[in-house]
């Protein structure tokens, strides 16, 4: 019916559509001026300058004993007494195998020995995770003293959790 026109009288169409449905009465409000704000927040949530300082971790050496366990080693800026955990994951896996506890004594560390379900580790390598909580509940009195409750402490890895608890964190990959 429209013959040669069909083409001109979509597109004319199409522009009449778009044009009636943008002239309703009805005003859109202008877009409301946001003014930027900043927030302010507790010192004891404030993580600025945490890092700066010198290395927390001294030294760090996981090592095998004659049997074949593992075990790790190594020197901490933290006063004797502080309790850690260092968790071990096998290569690319997302949870921890297994997990020890130790404590600084004399600011060196020594974990007990490590295995698995089936024995010593086996050869390869492994990520570590060594964490520290400044928390009443894992840090004796002595250690929270003398760390002003964790918040004194400076230096890489220092950090607070996200309920403003002192923390700190180191992790490495090592051939075991």
């Amino acid at each position: 019916m429209l013959g040669t026109h069909a083409p001109v009288v979509c597109v004319v169409g199409a522009l009449v559509a778009l044009t009636l449905g943008g002239c309703s009465r009805e005003k859109k409000p202008a877009p409301r001026e946001r003014v930027l704000t900043f927030e302010e927040l507790a010192r004891e949530r404030d993580t600025t300058g945490l890092s700066q300082g010198g290395a927390i971790v001294r030294s760090f050496e996981p090592y095998r004993m004659e049997n074949g366990a593992a075990r790790v080693r190594g020197e901490l800026g933290f006063p004797d007494g502080t309790v850690f955990h260092i968790a071990i994951f096998r290569p690319g896996e997302r949870w921890p195998f297994t997990r020890v506890q130790s404590e600084v004594v004399r600011g060196h560390f020594d974990t007990p020995p490590i295995i698995d379900a089936n024995g010593p580790l086996p050869k390869g390598t492994y990520h570590f995770e060594l964490t520290v909580f400044f928390d009443s509940s894992l840090q004796p009195p002595a250690v929270l003293r003398k760390t002003g409750n964790g918040r004194d402490l400076r230096g890489p890895g220092v950090t607070r959790d996200r309920n403003g608890i002192p923390a700190f964190s180191y992790a490495e990959d090592r051939h075991l």
